[in-house]
């Protein structure tokens, strides 16, 4: 795995990239105070990726997909109670071989 500084995918803030060379799988980590974790699964205009974010009290993992002309909508993943839970459900999916 590859860690490295750039700019987040949706807010353009700084953030720490995680990136496997194995597979195309990319988490985008916000800094103190940021308020999205994205992970990428798939080439840009293909496969899907999950945006964890706060929602009133929680913390919500949503799905979508690249293809806007999918027939699959945004869905909720899973709700966490704080930011470093969502954290490591991303980060599960990002370690996990298939």
């Amino acid at each position: 795995m590859y860690m490295s500084r750039g700019t987040h995918i949706n807010s353009g803030e700084e953030c720490a990239i995680y990136s496997r060379p194995d597979v195309i799988r990319v988490l985008w980590l916000p800094d103190q105070g940021g308020q999205e974790v994205v992970l990428q699964e798939g080439l840009e205009g293909e496969g899907q990726w999950f945006v964890a974010a706060p929602e009133s009290s929680v913390w919500v993992v949503r799905r979508d997909f690249w293809d806007e002309e999918s027939d699959e909508s945004t869905e909720e993943v899973v709700a966490r109670g704080s930011m470093a839970e969502a954290v490591d459900h991303l980060v599960a999916r990002l370690l996990v071989s298939e």
